[in-house]
């Protein structure tokens, strides 16, 4: 984090204390301490469930867990934006094709009548 202000904010995970640095802002440093309390909900979790002792390996587990959730979460996006795309080229299309209709109605038009623009008496 060179050139930007930093803090240090300690934050507790299986009721050890750690300090971590980060931006000098309430934000980043709110999400720090989620992500804090994040980590030690499902390391709680984790340690109940498998009564696992070695704390290393209960990190390592929540870990894979939080990044199956992102990935997944990730993935949902990409399905998100893909749908979003496939709408906005159907609107584009349909747009298209109804600016197609008008412009043959206004031909049909000028001819039916023998009007024109550029036939116009002032």
């Amino acid at each position: 984090m060179a050139g930007r202000q930093t803090r240090r904010v300690e934050v507790s995970v299986l009721g050890e204390t750690y300090p971590v640095r980060t931006q000098a802002s309430q934000s980043a440093e709110r999400r720090v301490r989620q992500s804090a309390a994040l980590l030690n909900e499902r390391m709680e979790a984790i340690a109940a469930a498998t009564k696992e002792l070695s704390s290393l390996r209960v990190a390592v587990m929540a870990g894979l867990d939080i990044a199956t959730e992102l990935l997944a979460e990730r993935e949902g996006r990409r399905h998100d934006e893909a749908d979003d795309e496939a709408f906005r080229k159907s609107v584009r299309q349909r747009s298209q094709r109804l600016l197609e209709l008008v412009e043959e109605e206004l031909v049909e038009r000028t001819s039916v009548t023998g009007f024109s623009r550029g036939s116009q008496e002032s």
